[in-house]
């Protein structure tokens, strides 16, 4: 199993006045450890999609146990959860700098062509899916939150 670690300090601009992040601002790091993930197994978003190969989003979660807070080290873990067909799944785990688990989330997208439509990775992109197959955590699991 493959774990892309993402660290990075909260910065102002994404807490509220009682200095805690907002909540929006989860799913942005979640996007930057999905990018940093590719990024680490050799590919970046946009090759990718110059190449014709979207990842739109079709659902997330994310459960908040502790909030985090202003110039806080934080770290996001990023895993594959599952590749299934035309859709692929990414868990996240945030940690504090005590190395406290204060949030956990989920991302699911499709892989489709420059024209919406559904692309099925393995013949369109076949170095790209075995990097991904190889990454995968467990094969046969429903996300986890």
């Amino acid at each position: 199993m493959f774990v892309n670690e993402n660290k990075f300090r909260v910065r102002y601009v994404e807490t509220d006045k009682m200095g805690i992040v907002y909540h929006a601002n989860y799913y942005v790091w979640f996007d930057m450890g999905r990018t940093e993930f590719l990024r680490d197994i050799g590919y970046q978003f946009s090759d990718l999609e110059n190449s014709g190969l979207l990842f739109p989003l079709l659902e997330t979660r994310c459960l908040h146990k502790k909030p985090a807070r202003f110039d806080e080290l934080l770290t996001v873990k990023t895993t594959i959860n599952e590749m299934k067909g035309v859709r692929i799944s990414f868990n996240y785990e945030v940690y504090n700098e005590s190395n406290e688990l204060i949030a956990t989330g989920y991302t699911g997208h499709a892989f489709v062509d420059s024209n919406m439509r559904p692309l099925i990775l393995k013949k369109s992109f076949p170095d790209l899916y075995e990097k991904l197959l190889n990454s995968i955590e467990d094969k046969n699991v429903s996300p986890k939150l």
